[in-house]
């Protein structure tokens, strides 16, 4: 089989394994135009993601990050500006939810493989520093994050626990996986391909997607410095759900928490909910943060209130802010007033 027929059957079942373009989807509503990133220009961005429609990368549920840390070990051959290091999985040879499976000891690893924040090329924030083992089972590797303010806004995830590991990789040899035996109800025909050859072009750390609070967290106290991770953090910020105390909002299915536990090495990643989803719940629309900033401008809403929404919410929220300034300043303006009133009657 030819390479773009691979591809075209990976394309028809995307699952653990799909393409470069699919992750930087998530970024282009924040680039290209649409958000200031000054190293990229809206052509140069287009052209990254007509390359990542035909780039495949895996992002292999057994794939670990551990031993995250600001000390630098001297033994290690650190690249020039490094900020931290951390340890993972790259890559295993257990079969993925789709049924593919990547042979570690297939894998060819380049020495000089970069670190890339969501598969974009363009700007790189560190390189791999050795691979800690490779055998049949898995490729485990450390990487070097350096200190530019892409590198540090990385780092700040990586240390929430925001982030997981994702590879690009070339396919060299492969081999379509035989139908089971017995076939289980439900299937599409599709059991999945075994690579037993393939190269490691790059390692990305890729969001958890169950993990948006720490990113949203960050994003509210400020404490990213890249304009590409702010644009993409603040989309992320504006489009989560306003939680105002005492409203009872039913979250929608999409809405529901997908829950997130600790693994045995601290980390916190995705759990299946084993609560079963409600049918034919029709949920209350989540009131913006417009909205609640209006109702307390109209009068409906008192400065109390206001307050207490403050120090209640989880983000702190610069709207609220100005608004509670605002109203301080009416309030005093009026109390003048009365006061003046009072002494010229």
């Amino acid at each position: 089989m030819e390479l773009e027929e691979l591809l075209d059957a990976i394309r028809k079942h995307p699952s653990a394994i799909t393409f470069a373009g699919e992750v930087l989807k998530d970024l282009d509503k924040c680039v290209g135009g649409h958000c200031p990133v000054p190293s990229v220009s809206d052509s140069a961005w287009k052209g990254v993601i007509r390359s990542g429609e035909h780039k495949l990368v895996h992002n292999d549920p057994s794939s670990r990050i551990w031993a995250v840390s600001k000390q630098l070990a001297k033994s290690d051959a650190l690249p020039a500006g490094t900020i931290g290091t951390f340890d993972c999985t790259i890559t295993t040879t257990k079969k993925d939810r789709a049924g593919d499976v990547l042979e570690a000891s297939g894998a060819i690893v380049d020495p000089k493989m970069p670190l890339l924040w969501q598969h974009c090329s363009f700007e790189p924030i560190g390189s791999l520093v050795k691979v800690l083992q490779h055998n049949s089972k898995r490729v485990k590797g450390r990487f070097a994050i350096i200190g530019t303010a892409l590198g540090n806004d990385a780092m700040i995830l990586l240390e929430a626990g925001a982030l997981r590991i994702s590879h690009g990789f070339r396919p060299l040899d492969w081999e379509k996986l035989e139908p089971p035996k017995v076939k289980e109800e439900g299937d599409d025909g599709y059991y999945g391909w075994r690579f037993t050859k393939f190269e490691i072009m790059e390692t990305s750390l890729v969001s958890v997607p169950c993990n948006d609070e720490a990113v949203i967290d960050a994003f509210a106290r400020n404490k990213f410095a890249s304009p590409l991770v702010k644009s993409w953090a603040g989309a992320k910020f504006r489009e989560r759900p306003l939680i105002v105390p005492g409203a009872d909002l039913k979250q929608t299915k999409e809405d529901k928490p997908c829950g997130c536990q600790k693994n045995d090495e601290g980390k916190t990643q995705p759990v299946e909910s084993a609560q079963p989803e409600e049918d034919n719940v029709s949920p209350a629309e989540p009131k913006s943060t417009a909205q609640v900033i209006a109702e307390i401008l109209t009068g409906k809403s008192p400065l109390e209130d206001l307050r207490k929404l403050k120090y209640e919410m989880k983000s702190n929220l610069r709207q609220i802010e100005e608004a509670i300034v605002a109203l301080e300043e009416a309030q005093a303006i009026a109390e003048s007033k009365q006061l003046l009133d009072l002494l010229n009657s």
